[in-house]
């Protein structure tokens, strides 16, 4: 959809110090502007912007990238939503949808119908004769037809292909149905995915059914719960069960519970601010999603070990999107469910929502429990433990408020839970500074690479790689021409060599077919984000022709002969490794 010079125009246009403007506050610092990061919580900014390179990086989380990346992470954007977002924003017309994106686009509508369809057959199925095992358990666990209609339950047979007979017999196409995720082929045939199970619809924000969680009924299944494979129009990691509903909600914070059953059960007893994580630990996606309706999160995971375990995971996760987060802690090792089917269930557990405690009481209770304070030995243990987290907050007060809290919860002088925590503050300023300066080291040698994470070793190689990869994408007429000069072996790192076979593959199936565009089927948006950074060398194609072509092909088997001879050992190998390293000749000149 969007060629090299398309982008390069919109990148222009897009002052990227502007964009980036308008979601954070920038001060001049010599050549760069800075500012907190919107991407993670902090106090010290540590987020930068050249407006001379037009690159954005912030050394607290790493993130890094053009404005087309930057607006892809700030608005959860895939890479074509974050161009057109930017071409609206600067008034450029987009361009028209090839053939090969019209038909992704279709697939997914297709996809959505085939999910809106399948989830009224599960709920008709539900409410009629093959139904009662299903109605049976939501009965048993308390829910009302009303709820069930609400929440759009339904019922998977435990048949072969119910549900693939019905899609058919509505028109649908078998492979669009595959795509889907809800039919299977096997040894025997195409199968029903979902069979014998309690059937949950999940539906984004936007009120589309993207999938489906289910919940066997039979003992001795493999896995109680099981969800929608991920497709073109879903992901359980970017979205959140009950979502849909929650966000209309005129509470100022959201509660994140674990199940299904737990956010039904919330929005019955009246509290329609719930969500639920979709059986996964908390996402960053989920987080970022989150933050788009509230800056308040209460966590009200179950209260067995394994919910304690990700609770800790979401209190990590969730300030680092910008967001205030409590924790309810239900008693007696029950969940949010059984607790609100409890006479007074609902009073309860509004009464655990009002005194729920912010993270650090949360962590410093936790951190209690596991020792005997009576005992000197596992005293001092703990206030070390204390200590830690308090030396971890970001502001003065807050330290002096919890160290105060500390020396008279357990005890101790003021003093010495202030020396404490000096130790530890001292040790993360070092950590800090050290990450900081190796950060801005290998951002310099532009050796920090999460994306492609062989290439801090063969720098050049993957220089060479990135140089070829954006003449495959910048100019696809030249693409015959490349395939004759280089070859899969050719290539050093692991992810470009993967670049490099997709964009062959999609060239044998449609040689006219804009790559950059099909890429996204491929890989995820960071991914997406990294391929697109790749500079085209467009004038001295057009100056030289095909001796460019030849001249990166070199580069690249050169460096590819380099990296082979390492593997025996030799003194020459020795000597071209520290040459790779350095970026540069033997002299060390670059």
């Amino acid at each position: 959809m969007f060629n090299e010079a398309y982008l390069a125009r919109l990148r222009d246009r897009c002052a990227i110090e502007d964009i980036i403007g308008k979601y954070v506050e920038l001060k001049r610092a010599g050549s760069s502007l800075v500012g907190l990061c919107p991407f993670h919580s902090e106090r010290t900014p540590s987020f930068h912007v050249s407006p001379s390179m037009q690159r954005f990086h912030c050394f607290g989380c790493q993130k890094s990238g053009d404005v087309i990346s930057f607006i892809m992470e700030q608005e959860r954007l895939t890479f074509v939503e974050a161009v057109k977002y930017l071409a609206d924003m600067v008034g450029m017309e987009v361009p028209s949808p090839e053939a090969a994106d019209l038909h992704l686009m279709q697939l997914r509508k297709n996809i959505l119908q085939i999910n809106r369809k399948a989830a009224h057959f599960f709920h008709d199925t539900l409410l009629g004769q093959q139904g009662g095992t299903g109605r049976a358990y939501l009965v048993k666990r308390g829910l009302d037809p009303a709820t069930v209609k609400r929440f759009g339950l339904g019922y998977a047979q435990d048949g072969w292909d119910y549900l693939l007979k019905y899609l058919l017999s509505q028109g649908f196409d078998l492979e669009d149905i595959k795509a889907s995720g809800l039919v299977r082929q096997g040894k025997k045939g195409h199968y029903d995915f979902f069979r014998g199970r309690v059937m949950f619809p999940i539906i984004d924000h936007n009120g589309n059914v993207v999938g489906f969680g289910g919940r066997a009924l039979e003992a001795g299944v493999p896995a109680k719960y099981i969800n929608s494979d991920e497709s073109l129009v879903f992901n359980k990691r970017k979205n959140l069960y009950a979502l849909n509903f929650a966000k209309k909600t005129k509470e100022k914070e959201l509660i994140l519970c674990e199940g299904y059953m737990d956010a039904i059960a919330l929005h019955r007893a009246g509290f329609d601010n719930a969500v639920a994580a979709l059986g996964t630990a908390v996402t960053d996606d989920q987080a970022r999603l989150m933050r788009r309706y509230t800056e308040n999160v209460v966590i009200c995971l179950d209260s067995d070990g394994a919910g304690k375990a990700a609770t800790q995971k979401a209190l990590a996760v969730l300030p680092k999107a910008g967001l205030n987060v409590r924790v309810v802690t239900v008693t007696g090792g029950k969940d949010p469910d059984e607790m609100l089917r409890e006479d007074g269930g609902p009073d309860k557990f509004r009464h655990l929502l009002n005194q729920s405690q912010n993270s650090v009481d949360y962590r410093f209770d936790q951190i209690i429990r596991e020792y005997n304070i009576d005992i000197d030995s596992e005293k001092i243990e703990c206030v070390k433990k204390l200590a830690e987290v308090i030396a971890g907050l970001g502001s003065a007060a807050e330290r002096d408020v919890y160290a105060t809290r500390v020396a008279s919860r357990m005890n101790i002088t003021k003093s010495a839970i202030d020396t404490e925590i000096a130790v530890r503050r001292r040790n993360l300023e070092k950590k800090r500074k050290q990450a900081q300066r190796k950060q801005l080291y290998d951002s310099l040698r532009d050796t920090g690479d999460k994306i492609n994470p062989d290439r801090p070793r063969f720098l050049r190689a993957a220089k060479a790689e990135e140089d070829i990869l954006s003449v495959m994408l910048g100019w696809p007429d030249k693409l015959s021409v490349i395939c004759t000069l280089v070859q899969e072996n050719d290539f050093v790192t692991d992810f470009n060599r993967r670049v490099f076979i997709t964009i062959c593959e999609i060239a044998q199936q449609n040689p006219c077919a804009d790559f950059r565009q099909n890429l996204i089927q491929f890989f995820n948006s960071e991914e997406i984000a990294h391929i697109n950074s790749h500079t085209v060398v467009s004038e001295a194609i057009r100056i030289e022709g095909d001796e460019v072509l030849e001249r990166l092909a070199r580069n690249l088997k050169k460096e590819k002969e380099k990296i082979t001879g390492m593997a025996f050992g030799s003194d020459d190998a020795v000597a071209a490794r520290i040459e790779s390293l350095r970026g540069g000749d033997k002299n060390g000149n670059s």
